[in-house]
């Protein structure tokens, strides 16, 4: 779902993007409507609400100058308001093994420092999960290097995020073309003249 409007002050556009929760989560990409073409708008893993992106130049062609408009993105999750009881129990396990940052959960009581307990658990769909993770976890081998792997810095703090959108094929081919171009005409030219005037050089000596 998307709602789009423009900026009465410049050429820019903005638009809503309603995602789900497991986009916002896990990351994934969502289709954007542009004015003049769609976008396929890449989504980091933990996005958060109102989170704002930007897509550069495509927003509305410039009246009085050239180029173009910025898009801007603002997103919206949308919280399931109905869960099937497999959806909850996974929700409720989830919320056995987050810490606790204050507040409460319905359904669940404290367990100790920074952890909750679900008690309600009808058809056992909560007690089968737990087993399932407890079970993979004590098989799941610890490597001795992962104590020391570097922990991950969180993304940008800005309001703004730059959007990253799928490049077309066309665009792929271009990249890579104009890259190889470059290369040839700087590394593998410049390698040759150097080798070039050594042989000189030792022509002369010789």
């Amino acid at each position: 779902m998307q709602r789009q409007r423009a900026d009465s002050a410049e050429e820019d556009v903005h638009s809503d993007l309603v995602i789900s929760l497991t986009q916002a989560v896990l990351g994934g990409t969502a289709k954007v409507k542009g004015i003049y073409e769609d976008h396929l708008l890449t989504i980091p893993s933990g996005t958060q609400s109102h989170e704002r992106f930007r897509l550069s130049g495509k927003g509305i062609k410039r009246v009085h100058s050239s180029g173009y408009g910025d898009h801007y993105v603002h997103i919206k999750i949308a919280i399931p308001r109905r869960l099937t009881k497999e959806q909850k129990a996974l929700v409720a396990a989830f919320a056995e093994t987050e810490t606790v940052t204050g507040g409460t959960v319905n359904g669940t009581t404290s367990a100790g420092k920074d952890k909750r307990t679900v008690a309600d658990d009808p058809d056992d769909v909560l007690l089968r999960i737990r087993q399932a993770l407890s079970s993979k976890s004590a098989a799941a081998p610890q490597p001795a290097a992962a104590a020391a792997a570097p922990s991950q810095t969180a993304g940008s703090s800005e309001e703004t995020k730059e959007a990253k959108t799928e490049p077309k094929k066309e665009t792929k081919k271009g990249t890579k073309k104009g890259t190889k171009a470059e290369t040839e005409t700087g590394t593998e030219t410049g390698a040759k003249t150097e080798t070039d005037t050594t042989k000189t050089k030792s022509k002369r000596g010789g």
